[in-house]
């Protein structure tokens, strides 16, 4: 399994020096499918670099699907939910399904009262046109 870190140092450094990582996996190095795992606070001080990072992974060749997991996220705000967003318009600019999963507690709710939760999953209008053309042969046949 491949890996790439990005790591992010909050600036200012929190009392603690906290510091984010978001990790991107990939089964073998020419993968369709790649999942990045999000760690700590995604608010202003690393959303700059979760977008770069997102915008990074969905122009390049290889993944067709990106998978960004929030299960340890411990906080987001506004800058982070905008720096998802944009990757979701990097996926839908790039034909890349994308999707944001496990959003939980004060995560799960950030996303849902800012509407922004429907809007985190895109997958590419070439699946949609074949869902759409094989609903269209069911109801040209009966």
């Amino acid at each position: 399994m491949t890996e790439d870190r990005y790591r992010c140092t909050r600036q200012p450094p929190t009392s603690g020096g906290e510091t984010v990582y978001f990790r991107l996996e990939r089964p073998h190095p020419a993968g369709d499918r790649q999942t990045m795992h999000l760690t700590g606070d995604v608010d202003l001080a690393v959303a700059d670099r979760l977008r770069f990072a997102l915008t990074t992974t969905l122009t390049s060749a290889h993944p067709s699907e990106l998978i960004v997991d929030l299960s340890a996220v411990t906080f987001l705000d506004c800058a982070g939910v905008t720096a998802l967003l944009d990757g979701r318009r990097a996926a839908a600019e790039n034909a890349k399904r994308y999707e944001v999963v496990n959003a939980a507690g004060c995560v799960h709710r950030v996303l849902r009262l800012t509407g922004a939760l429907p809007h985190l999953t895109y997958a590419p209008a070439v699946i949609d046109r074949r869902l759409r053309t094989s609903t269209e042969q069911l109801s040209l046949s009966r």
